[in-house]
């Protein structure tokens, strides 16, 4: 990552699942280091089925599945339908009572 981020020459970054096979200390670190390169401004993408690391890195979500794009949202309201990430395939973040809860207590 280091590497393809020295020069910032390129127009967007994409990482196609980068936790897979780091251990917790790695994949925080890596995490603070993408919050900080979007932080900064630089365009990324991030492919995962890990809805808790999208949940936490990013703000907008596109899901893909069935040959199309399911949907085109924010991350928390992609994350708030079950059904959704049930036809995609994928598991709810396990915040997801945290996200319910919050929904329902905000006005």
């Amino acid at each position: 990552l280091a590497t393809l981020t020295a020069g910032g020459r390129w127009p967007l970054l994409v990482l196609d699942e980068p936790m897979a096979g780091l251990d917790a200390a790695a994949a925080a670190d890596l995490a603070l280091q993408i919050e900080a390169l979007a932080a900064s401004g630089h365009a990324l993408a991030l492919i995962t089925h890990d809805m808790d690391l999208a949940l936490r890195l990013c703000r907008r979500c596109v899901v893909v599945g069935e040959g199309t794009i399911l949907a085109d949202a924010s991350t928390a309201k992609v994350m708030a339908n079950p059904a959704l990430l049930a036809r995609a395939g994928l598991a709810p973040p396990v915040f997801k009572p945290v996200l319910d809860w919050f929904s329902e207590a905000t006005p």
